[in-house]
């Protein structure tokens, strides 16, 4: 088995999970809070790597540690490999410096930066820049960002609670509860109805006279082409039989009135009288034929 490299590890990691590196670095508030905004800027950097752009910038949240050193430099190897201009700055484990770097080389207009633990308690807490630069208005604990697809996740959570609560189905169509989202090339999904228990019946019917007429014109192929004689009575049978079963079905049928019931006993009993013939008559015949 061929093992992977650190190197190769590293350059996989690099694309693929930098975030989740760098935010495992750093075991105070502020370092935490640092290690945040690096998450952003490494989560900037795949998407620029994926999107193709000429211009990488990576902020790690400082030079100072071993880990980072090596993952810094084999990040800039590899994506230089790659064909990308890159720069990498040091937060030197300052919020606020890799706030501005992040500001200076996103040339983003404001960030909200907020760290906050499990139990829900506010470790850091700043804003920067402005959420109107023509009026200087500055940003705000107010102040609505657009979220784009993370709202996804919460719009997911929500439709699997509200299934679960027997509210709506994953399968539903979203016009049932937004009539403007409508696909005018999307067919209405045509709603299946299982058939009824007569259309079982008299499917299974067809089915055993199916296997009876096959039986039929094989047997001269395996006898020297002689056919089986006097087997009219058992063609009889399945006819009888299925015609039996509906009869009892309706008569057992909750909404059958009486007389519909009396009906359906007389046919039940003819059937069976008929059934009962044609395998007396025909079993006769059949093992005759086979020799038995």
């Amino acid at each position: 088995m061929k093992m992977i490299s650190r190197r190769d590890f590293l350059k996989a990691s690099a694309v693929v999970g930098a975030t989740a590196a760098m935010t495992a670095c750093g075991g105070s508030s502020s370092s935490t809070a640092a290690s945040t905004a690096s998450s952003i800027a490494a989560s900037s950097t795949a998407a620029s790597a994926a999107a193709g752009s000429a211009n990488i910038g990576v902020c790690i949240y400082q030079f100072a540690d071993n880990f980072m050193t090596l993952y810094r430099t084999d990040l800039e190897e590899y994506l230089k490999d790659m064909g990308y201009s890159v720069t990498i700055m040091d937060g030197k484990n300052d919020q606020n410096t890799q706030t501005e770097q992040i500001m200076e080389e996103a040339k983003a207009r404001g960030i909200a930066v907020g760290v906050v633990d499990r139990t829900g308690r506010i470790l850091y807490e700043k804003y920067f820049g402005y959420r109107d630069e023509e009026k200087k208005l500055p940003i705000n604990r107010d102040t609505i960002f657009g979220m784009a697809s993370v709202t996804k996740s919460f719009t997911a959570l929500s439709i699997m609670q509200m299934q679960k609560d027997g509210i709506l189905s994953v399968d539903d169509a979203v016009s049932a509860y937004i009539p403007e989202f409508t696909n005018k090339n999307q067919k209405e999904p045509s709603s299946y109805t299982p058939a009824s228990p007569v259309k079982r019946i008299i499917a299974w019917v067809g089915v055993a006279y199916m296997l009876i007429f096959v039986a039929l014109n094989l047997y001269p192929f395996f006898h020297g082409g002689t056919y089986l004689r006097g087997l009219a009575p058992l063609l009889v049978c399945p006819g009888a039989a299925g015609l039996a079963v509906i009869a009892v079905w309706q008569f057992r049928r909750p909404e059958c009135t009486y007389s519909k019931k009396a009906c359906m006993a007389l046919l039940a009993a003819a059937c069976g009288v008929i059934l009962v013939i044609g395998l007396v008559q025909g079993v006769p015949a059949l093992l005759a034929g086979l020799g038995v």
